[in-house]
């Protein structure tokens, strides 16, 4: 198995897997039930959609990162959040239909914010080649196609066949599971020799912006008077982001493997954060018990 598959079928397929398996736990009551109480789904998107770009823009400078890292770092700071978060919110006693809330309505919305806001940057980092040359449309339709067709999908086969959908979910989970392991494989592969650098070069950008953004998530959430539950939800939500969907968009969309290795750098060092962020929260609750 070449690096070529990648664009060709393993990423596109482990997208559209991941996608469906999270339109398969969605139902519309989730949504009128976080609706009821809009307060930190607007403040999240908020955090995800326009703050946490701008934070992405600060780790760019503070580290002088060149051009297609940075690039590839935007990017993933302009996706949604991932299945990823809604397991770890679990895990954390976080608010769960919050979160799962959020990655629904925040996937949705980024085949339009991505596309446009993406094109905005690339025009700060990459003078020489104007915001015109990005393809907007392209990465609309195909994210379009990717992540809202079969989040959608999802949502429909679990309104009618229910019995079905959760038989379904446990088989769709393990399908992209193998799916991005493969993924991750194939970029890992193509990416070898240049792995110790990426890392060298991208992680500590990376593990700034997981902290940065979690902080500033839970301080704004503490000040807008959500509940703990919530204010810990933000975190997650916001320091998670669907790395999938990152690369997706540089290694399928714009044929950018150096960019995408950003996202894949993200995607290993985010589980430590996540890990520790776990064992507090939970040590957190048995003391409460106790």
């Amino acid at each position: 198995m070449s690096g070529a598959l990648i664009p060709q079928l393993v990423l596109p397929a482990a997208l559209f897997t991941i996608m469906l398996g999270l339109g398969l736990t969605l139902s519309m009551a989730q949504f009128i039930e976080v609706f009821r109480r809009p307060r930190g789904l607007l403040l999240g998107l908020f955090l995800q959609i326009a703050l946490l770009p701008l934070l992405g823009w600060l780790v760019i400078g503070l580290f002088g990162l060149t051009a297609p890292i940075a690039l590839g770092l935007i990017i993933l700071t302009l996706s949604p959040g991932g299945a990823t978060s809604n397991i770890i919110t679990l895990l954390a006693r976080g608010d769960t239909a919050l979160s799962v809330s959020l990655t629904a309505v925040s996937s949705l919305l980024t085949p339009f914010t991505l596309p446009l806001l993406a094109a905005f940057f690339l025009s700060q980092l990459m003078p020489d080649m104007p915001a015109a040359q990005f393809p907007v449309i392209t990465v609309m339709a195909k994210l379009l196609v990717m992540s809202v067709l079969p989040v959608l999908l999802g949502m429909w086969f679990a309104s009618r066949f229910p019995a079905s959908a959760a038989v379904l979910r446990h088989w769709v989970g393990r399908a992209a599971l193998l799916f991005m392991a493969v993924a991750v494989g194939l970029i890992v592969t193509v990416n070898l020799e240049r792995l110790p650098g990426l890392l060298i070069e991208s992680g500590p950008a990376v593990v700034c912006l997981i902290l940065l953004a979690a902080g500033v998530s839970l301080m704004l959430s503490r000040q807008f008077g959500l509940d703990d539950r919530q204010c810990w939800t933000l975190v997650v939500e916001v320091g998670i982001q669907n790395a999938a969907t990152a690369i997706f968009v540089t290694a399928v969309v714009l044929q950018r493997a150096d960019m995408a290795a950003t996202a894949l750098v993200y995607g290993i060092l985010m589980n430590l954060p996540a890990l520790l962020l776990i064992l507090y929260r939970r040590r957190l609750g048995q003391k409460e018990i106790a």
